[in-house]
C-alpha cells in the first residue's frame, strides 16, 4: 500500500512539472529519442543475452533476462530526471 502511494505521488509530481509544450519540444530532439530506443531495444537485451550465456543459464532464464533487458527504467529514470533538473518529458518518451 505504501509503494502505491509513493508511485502515485511520483507520477503526480512529474505531471505537475510537465506541460504539453515540453512534449512538443521532444519532437525536435530526434537523436536522444533514437539513442534511447536503440539502447532499450538492442543494446540492453544484447548485454542481458551475453550475461546469460556467460552464466550458462537455462533457456527459460535466458529468455526472461533478455525480455527484462528490453524493459526501460520507467518511473525510476523519470524520477532521477526530475530530481536532477533534466528533461522529464524526454525521459517519459
Amino acid at each position: 500500500k505504501t509503494s502505491r502511494s509513493l508511485l502515485v505521488t511520483l507520477v503526480f509530481m512529474m505531471g505537475t512539472t510537465s506541460e504539453p509544450q515540453d512534449f512538443k519540444a521532444c519532437a525536435g530532439k530526434l537523436r536522444p529519442v533514437l539513442v534511447n530506443f536503440i539502447a532499450c531495444f538492442a543494446v540492453l537485451p544484447g548485454v542481458a543475452l551475453s550475461i546469460g550465456h556467460a552464466l550458462d543459464l537455462r533457456q527459460d532464464f535466458l529468455v526472461g533476462m533478455v525480455l527484462m533487458g528490453g524493459v526501460n527504467g520507467g518511473s525510476a529514470s523519470n524520477l532521477f530526471a526530475l530530481l536532477a533538473g533534466g528533461d522529464v518529458a524526454l525521459s517519459v518518451l
